[in-house]
């Protein structure tokens, strides 16, 4: 039987949509019991990610992504893309 892939489906943190495309802007830790996780869509990531954070987000994806850890991929994939969106955006707001 051939394994499905999920499209992941997040709420974002800034305009309370649901996204195909979440991006992680925080993880916080807990004393006792599970952590949780924030996202935010493409449009809002930049506003909860400095551009740091965001260039590590990339960095990490790249490191896992297949299409993305090519010498010069013609093309990332929609993640990675989407992360190169995110860290500009992320650029042009401290700028």
């Amino acid at each position: 039987m051939p394994e499905l892939a999920r499209t992941p489906v997040r709420m974002c943190v800034g305009c309370k949509a649901t996204t195909t495309s979440p991006i992680l802007v925080r993880h916080i830790e807990q004393q006792s019991g599970p952590g949780c996780s924030i996202y935010a869509c493409p449009a809002c990531a930049p506003d909860y990610m400095s551009p740091n954070e965001a260039f590590s987000a990339l960095f990490d994806h790249t490191l896992g992504c297949e299409q993305c850890s090519l010498p010069s991929p013609a093309e990332p994939c929609p993640t990675g893309h989407t992360l190169v969106r995110v860290h500009t955006a992320a650029l042009r707001r401290i700028a």
